[in-house]
């Protein structure tokens, strides 16, 4: 992209921000319990194929699931640290 077209380019998404800034929300670094609820709200149910799936494939469709691979990521890293 010539230096001309990027600084088109960026231009014109300074003016979209500027004309948006107010209509969309902005993202925070942290989501309490009452923010994901409210996020969360008249969204529809999930599906049962709408679960995290590990790069080795496995399916986290549990708290029990969950709560292994979580238990298998600290004890890799601590192995890892020496600790």
């Amino acid at each position: 992209m010539s230096r001309r077209s990027q600084s088109s380019v960026e231009h014109g998404m300074g003016v979209a921000v500027r004309r948006y800034a107010d209509q969309v929300p902005r993202l925070k670094d942290h989501y309490d319990e009452a923010d994901l609820a409210r996020l969360l709200d008249g969204a529809p149910p999930s599906t049962p194929d709408e679960v995290s799936i590990t790069n080795d494939g496995r399916r986290l469709d549990s708290a029990e699931a969950v709560i292994a691979f979580f238990e298998e990521l600290r004890e890799k890293r601590s192995d890892e640290s020496g600790t």
